[in-house]
């Protein structure tokens, strides 16, 4: 699911229990959004085109809505390489405001069947000056077909 529809929904289910969206709220969406941007055509233009698909991580679910890992074709960098990178730790809404705890995660063999944690605020993180979110993203470069970075 692309990045815009998940924030959409978030913002659709917030409005249904009484959190109004303001200018304020607008204007850190339009920020966020340019962020994403941004970091999609730099990505596109350096490493090649994105995959459709957005790996998320289960523990992060509620804490980093917009992000996940993506393992992108590295045509640019070289044949029969792959980027894994992270992908929203710039986010502008980073660093988030809020933990899970109590992660649980049920499995079967390899596949996630069940995840369920709760979200609690924790102590608010000072942001760098001039950095967007955490001010970085993880990069990892391999032969394609490596699933250890993920």
């Amino acid at each position: 699911m692309e990045t815009s529809k998940i924030r959409k929904i978030l913002a659709g289910i917030l409005t249904m229990i009484g959190v109004g969206a303001t200018a304020v709220g607008s204007a850190q969406e339009k920020l966020w959004q340019q962020t994403y941007e941004a970091r999609q055509k730099y990505f596109e233009h350096t490493v090649g085109p994105f995959p459709k698909d957005i790996q998320k991580m289960l523990n992060m679910s509620g804490v980093w809505p917009g992000g996940g890992l993506y393992a992108i074709p590295a045509q640019r960098l070289g044949k029969g390489l792959v980027v894994y990178t992270t992908f929203g730790l710039t986010n502008a809404d980073m660093p988030t405001t809020v933990r899970v705890i109590d992660f649980n995660l049920d499995s079967e063999e390899k596949r996630a069947t069940r995840a369920e944690g709760k979200l609690e605020k924790k102590p608010p993180v000072a942001k760098q000056a001039g950095a967007a979110g955490y001010g970085y993203e993880f990069i990892v470069v391999t032969p394609a077909g490596q699933d250890w970075p993920l």
